[in-house]
């Protein structure tokens, strides 16, 4: 899910783009945000509550990168993700097609 946040020409890239909104729970969620600031792009991972208007607004939880490192951040959450053993049941149904 990517989501044109506005604010470039169109076909102006990916930088102004909301890349995903995962849920923690009824009152929180975790956004992830492509954003320009001063001519560069930079990748917001935040934690948001839900407000008493109803709206969700960002916590001071949160890391702000340059898109230029999220590779070497990718491989390091890869590095720290267990592997499923291939006999395992999740491996199992993954090869099957019953888990994407």
């Amino acid at each position: 899910m990517t989501k044109n946040l506005g604010g470039g020409a169109p076909g102006e890239g990916k930088c102004n783009a909301l890349a995903a909104r995962l849920r923690m729970n009824a009152a929180t969620e975790i956004r992830v945000v492509a954003q320009e600031y001063s001519g560069r792009c930079y990748l917001h991972i935040r934690q948001y509550f839900l407000g008493d208007d109803n709206e969700f607004r960002p916590t001071q939880k949160g890391v702000s990168l340059s898109i230029d490192k999220l590779g070497e951040v990718l491989d390091a959450v890869r590095g720290t993700v267990p592997r499923p053993r291939p006999w395992s049941r999740r491996a199992r149904a993954k090869r099957s097609g019953f888990l994407l």
